[in-house]
């Protein structure tokens, strides 16, 4: 999942106003990785897709693979390899932040993302396959860089001997 902002440049106080809109921008920018991580960390922990959906269960050819390996029946998480291979990262130049697995796991990710052969999809990313971000994601994504904004202003306010 990608987010981008991409400001208008302008100049006197309506520039230093917009400076300071994207101060609160740039500072929300950890904060909304933490979000998106926290995001696919709950895809792990409840075995479902971004809108809640259960993903497909392990066929029985996984199942007894598992059993002779004492390696459990939770989807996806065997050595947990995948699962923590998930990181934001923050382009702070761009004003991005995106989320993905990296290393080894990521293609093994992709297969699980998208599904390939007879592999079905287990989407844990945001978005993709398995429909656009939750209505809950969203809100709280923005919540985020809005609070992040607000504090901006504050400071802004401040600086200026506002209220």
């Amino acid at each position: 999942m990608l987010i981008e902002i991409v400001p208008p440049t302008q100049t006197g106080d309506v520039g230093d106003l917009s400076a300071a809109i994207l101060e609160g921008i740039d500072g929300a920018l950890s904060p909304v990785g933490e979000v998106l991580h926290e995001e696919v960390s709950q895809r792990f922990e409840t075995s479902t897709d971004p809108q809640g959906q259960p993903w497909a269960p392990l066929t029985p050819k996984t199942l007894i693979a598992r059993a002779r390996k004492t390696a459990g029946t939770k989807i996806l998480i065997v050595t947990a390899m995948l699962r923590n291979s998930f990181a934001p990262r923050i382009q702070r130049d761009q004003r991005r932040v995106s989320i993905g697995p990296s290393g080894p796991a990521a293609a093994y990710a992709a297969t699980h993302q998208f599904g390939r052969g007879g592999i079905l999809p287990r989407p844990m990313l945001p978005v993709g396959p398995g429909g656009p971000p939750s209505a809950a994601l969203v809100a709280e994504v923005r919540a985020t860089i809005a609070e992040s904004v607000r504090a901006a202003l504050a400071r802004y306010r401040a600086r200026r001997g506002q209220r």
